[in-house]
């Protein structure tokens, strides 16, 4: 054996104590993010293990949630089925009933029609985009979506609330912040563009909708607080599993009785006006 192979034996016996010795001193925390940057390594090239080990993992607060940006395209499906709305089939957009000429029932379409729902549930989410001419970004896809499903929102907004918070609750998300718009501001929006506009004089134009504005408000204020009273009372409930799973409103008090039972549910969550 060389002088050479004889002195990195060496070496390596006197490093071996060293990193023996740095293990034994790391502190539990530390132990701990070894162990899960690990198992992060060990999920990486697992896509279905790793989703499933990071819906897993507690989060923090949702703090920008744009409530009806939220919500799986499937979801609005099944409410417009339920709902009998329509799919405009020129754009795949979803409508008030009732259907009138280029739009097809939403009812039961994922069964009559397959190849339509797939294209719809495409149209109302980012699932399957790929840039083209007509769409180049993926941002333009995404904000082109929301008024696409406006009109079955506008009539499930107590579904749609319970849909962001279990999903929230799933991921282990234990608090929620919901941007929204009242179906009262599409009325201060008609009602202001029936009024004749006076170039940049703001405080003319203000004056002109002021008698319309506090009524408009105070609605909105009452169906919102509403939708917390129902979260409140069933979070008190002495059977919580006995409230049925209704349609709209009873769907978000469902929701938040389910907060009342398990720890990462997200039982706080607040409307924020945007």
């Amino acid at each position: 054996m060389s002088i050479v192979h004889r002195s990195l034996i060496v070496a390596l016996c006197l490093l071996l104590p060293t990193a023996a010795q740095a293990r034994s001193q790391a502190t539990p925390a530390q132990q701990r993010e070894q162990q899960v940057a690990q198992l992060l390594r060990t999920a990486a090239d697992q896509p279905a293990q790793l989703r499933a080990w990071l819906q897993a993992m507690p989060k923090g607060g949702d703090l920008h949630n744009h409530l009806s940006g939220s919500v799986y395209a499937e979801d609005y499906l099944q409410w417009a089925s339920e709902d009998g709305a329509c799919v405009q089939l020129d754009d795949l957009s979803l409508r008030a009933p009732p259907c009138g000429n280029g739009q097809e029932p939403a009812r039961n379409l994922a069964t009559r029609n397959a190849a339509l729902y797939g294209r719809v549930v495409d149209a109302l989410s980012m699932r399957k985009f790929l840039p083209s001419p007509s769409q180049p970004t993926g941002h333009g896809q995404f904000f082109g979506t929301f008024g696409k499903f406006d009109a079955v929102v506008r009539a499930r907004v107590a579904d749609t609330v319970a849909a962001v918070l279990e999903q929230a609750a799933r991921d282990r998300v234990p608090y929620v912040e919901i941007i929204a718009n009242p179906p009262q501001m599409d009325e201060a929006a008609r009602q202001m563009q029936s009024l004749p506009w006076k170039g940049d004089d703001d405080a003319a134009n203000l004056r002109a909708l002021q008698d319309a504005l506090p009524p408009l408000v105070q609605d909105a204020q009452r169906a919102l607080a509403d939708t917390d009273a129902r979260c409140a009372a069933c979070c008190t409930a002495t059977s919580p599993m006995r409230v049925p799973a209704a349609r709209s409103p009873t769907a978000t008090c469902l929701t938040c009785c389910a907060c009342c039972r398990s720890r990462w549910c997200s039982g706080r969550w607040r409307w924020r006006m945007h």
